[in-house]
C-alpha cells in the first residue's frame, strides 16, 4: 500500500539525514538505526503446561483471545508446543506477507509457534512504538520482497534470520512514548468515526431483521419448504482455457462478497463453476454457519462461483426475503442446524437439509419493504465502504509518518 500524502500542515524536525534504507528515507538527524536483534529477542521456547492458559490468535484486528469452548473436539493437549507469550510481546505473521499482520499482545497466554514472537531486551522499550513501526511494514508490503517460498502470493514466508537483521528506528524511550501517546489518541478518534459509520449499516440491518422475523411469527402466509419456493443454478458452465473468469468469495457474518483476481479457464478448470446473475442468493458451502451469505448485484453479473457455493434464485418469492430471513436468529439457527461437522470450523453445509426446512410465505407488501431496505442498505454500505477506506488509508499514513520522523510529534 502506498502511504497517502498528509494534507494537514504538520511540523517537521529541524534537521534530517539519509537513513540509507529505501523504505525509511530521510529520518531526523538525531535518530539512530539498529537491527531487530539488537532491540528484541526472538522467542522460541514452547510451553507444555497449557491447561489454564488463554489461547490467543493473531488476526487482522490484532491479537484476540480464542473462544475454545465452542470448538468441538479441541482439548488442552492439542495446544502442546504452543508458545507462551506475555503482555508487550510482539507477534508477527511471517507466513502471509501480503495479508498478514502484527500486534503487541495485551494478554498473557499461548499462541501458535508458526508466528514470530519478539520480546524486548530493555524493560523501558515501548512495545507499542515498535508495533506501530512493524505495522508500517505490513501496510506497505515492505517484508514481501524478502520472503521465500513456492509462490509470492501464497505462503510466502519471512525467515526469522532475515527478520532479526531488519533495520529498525532506535530513539529514546521518552520520544517513543510521545509518539505512541499521539498515535493512540488520533487512531482512537478515527476508529470512533469508522464505528459510527458502520453503525448506520447495523441500524438498517436491524430494521430488515425485525420485519422478516415479525412476518415469520405473525404473518398470514402458508408455511412451505424452502425448496418449493425458489429456483436453483443446477448445471455448471463449460470453462474455456483461454477465457478470463472472475470468481466470487464471501465474507462471514453477513459482510457481503468480494471479487477475486481474474484467472484463465485453464487455471481453474479442475473445479465446477456456476455463472452468477443479479439477485442470486449465494451461500457458502463451508461457512454458511458463520453467516457467509450474500445477494449478488449487477456488479457480479457474469462472475462465477465454484461448486463450494450454492446459488438460489427467485421463485414463488424473491431472494431478498430469504436473505433477510437468514439474517435473523431464526435464520442463523437454520444455517447452523444444516451445517454438520466433527470439530472446530469444519462444518460444511448440507444444502438438502436447509432446503427441506419450512418458512412462511411473506406478503407482497413485506417483500417489497424488505427489497427496498436492502437496496438502501447496499447503497449506504457502498458509500460508507469508500469513506472507511479513505479513513483507514489516512490512519496508515499517520502511523508511517510518525514512526519514521516525517512529522514531528511533541
Amino acid at each position: 500500500m502506498q502511504t497517502l500524502k498528509l494534507t494537514k500542515k504538520y511540523e517537521h524536525y529541524p534537521e534530517y539525514k539519509d537513513s540509507g534504507v529505501e523504505w525509511l528515507g530521510m529520518i531526523p538527524k538525531d535518530w539512530e538505526l539498529a537491527k531487530v536483534k539488537e532491540v528484541f529477542n526472538l522467542i522460541k521456547e514452547k510451553s507444555f503446561d497449557n491447561s489454564e492458559a488463554d489461547v490467543l490468535s493473531l488476526t487482522l484486528s490484532g491479537i484476540k483471545k480464542r473462544n475454545i469452548s465452542n470448538n468441538e473436539g479441541q482439548i488442552a493437549s492439542s495446544y502442546e508446543g504452543y508458545r507462551h507469550i506475555y503482555k508487550g510481546d510482539i507477534v508477527l505473521n511471517p507466513m502471509d506477507l501480503l495479508r498478514g499482520f502484527v500486534d503487541a499482545s495485551k494478554y498473557e497466554g499461548i499462541i501458535s509457534p508458526a508466528y514470530s514472537t519478539l520480546r524486548k531486551k530493555d524493560f523501558d522499550t515501548n512495545s507499542q512504538f515498535y508495533n506501530y513501526f512493524f505495522q508500517k511494514h505490513y501496510f506497505e508490503k515492505i517484508f514481501h520482497p524478502y520472503g521465500v517460498g513456492v509462490s509470492a502470493d501464497h505462503r510466502w514466508t519471512l525467515k526469522n534470520e532475515i527478520l532479526m537483521n531488519f533495520p529498525v528506528i532506535k530513539i529514546p524511550t521518552d520520544k517513543q512514548n510521545e509518539i505512541v501517546k499521539y498515535l493512540d489518541h488520533k487512531l482512537a478518534f478515527i476508529d470512533h468515526i469508522i464505528a459510527k459509520k458502520e453503525r448506520q449499516i447495523e441500524l438498517l440491518k436491524e430494521e430488515v431483521v425485525s420485519i422478516a422475523m415479525d412476518e415469520q411469527k405473525n404473518g398470514k402466509g402458508e408455511i412451505i419448504r424452502i425448496k418449493n419456493l425458489f429456483n436453483f443454478a443446477e448445471k455448471p458452465i463449460n470453462i474455456e482455457d483461454n477465457s478470463e473468469y472472475i470468481a466470487l468469495g464471501l465474507y462471514n457474518r453477513g459482510r457481503g462478497l468480494f471479487h477475486k483476481d481474474p484467472q484463465l479457464g485453464k487455471e481453474i478448470k479442475e473445479s465446477d463453476f456456476y455463472i452468477v446473475v443479479p439477485r442470486d442468493l449465494i451461500i457458502s458451502g463451508q461457512f454458511a454457519w458463520e453467516g457467509a451469505v450474500a445477494l449478488a448485484s449487477k456488479d457480479e453479473s457474469e462472475c462465477v462461483v465454484s461448486h463450494r457455493y450454492h446459488l438460489i434464485r427467485d421463485g414463488v418469492i424473491k431472494t431478498e426475503y430469504l436473505l433477510a430471513l437468514l439474517m435473523t436468529k431464526f435464520g442463523d439457527h437454520l444455517l447452523n442446524e444444516s451445517s454438520r461437522g466433527s470439530a472446530g470450523r469444519n462444518k460444511p453445509l448440507n444444502i438438502k437439509i436447509l432446503l427441506s426446512e419450512k418458512i412462511r410465505v411473506p406478503s407482497k407488501d413485506v417483500e417489497e419493504k424488505i427489497e427496498s431496505l436492502l437496496k438502501k442498505m447496499n447503497l449506504v454500505r457502498s458509500n460508507i465502504k469508500t469513506s472507511i477506506k479513505l479513513l483507514e488509508e489516512y490512519k496508515y499514513s499517520l502511523i508511517s509518518h510518525a514512526v519514521t520522523g516525517k512529522i514531528k510529534i511533541n
